[in-house]
Formats: C-alpha cells, sequence, structure tokens
C-alpha cells in the first residue's frame, strides 16, 4: 500500500531577524530573512503628540512585524554625541 502524504501540515515560517532605530521623530524598522534579504523596511513619522505618539508608533511596529517569524531584535543604541545628552 502506498504511503500517503500529508499535504495539510503547515510549513515551517521562514526565520527573520528586525532592526530598529527608534526614535520620536523618525523611527526606522527593517526585517530581513535569514539570507540577509530584506523582506520589509519602513520608516514610521508621526504628527501625534505624547502618548497618542508613542502608542501609534508601537502599534506600527506590531503590524509590521506581526506576520513574521522573528528570532532576534537589535536595537540602535543611544545617540551619546547627540544635543542635550540627556543619558551622560
Amino acid at each position: 500500500m502506498p504511503r500517503t502524504v500529508n499535504t495539510s501540515r503547515p510549513t515551517r515560517p521562514e526565520v527573520c531577524f528586525a532592526g530598529f532605530d527608534l526614535s520620536l521623530t523618525a523611527s526606522g524598522i527593517i526585517v530581513l530573512n535569514s539570507k540577509g534579504e530584506v523582506k520589509e523596511r519602513h520608516v514610521i513619522k508621526s504628527k501625534l503628540k505624547g502618548q497618542e505618539r508613542l502608542e501609534e508608533i508601537l502599534n506600527r511596529i506590531k503590524a509590521i512585524i506581526e506576520p513574521y517569524n522573528i528570532q532576534l531584535v537589535c536595537v540602535e543604541g543611544y545617540a551619546m554625541g547627540g544635543m542635550g545628552r540627556v543619558f551622560d
């Protein structure tokens, strides 16, 4: 009797990586696959202020990365030499 193959099994999702350059004025996001190919790249800008701006940025980030099997996230560090030097 021939062996049957279950074709309804879900395929293994592609492993991806995300990089974030977070900012209140223009946050950059990139999603790469394991071959280094760009799957998504976005700049998120918002005209909102305060908590509403943070919520919008968060929601847009979630919408971008949700479809992917993100295994590693890299976040750019502070701009230590930036104006104001808040983190000295």
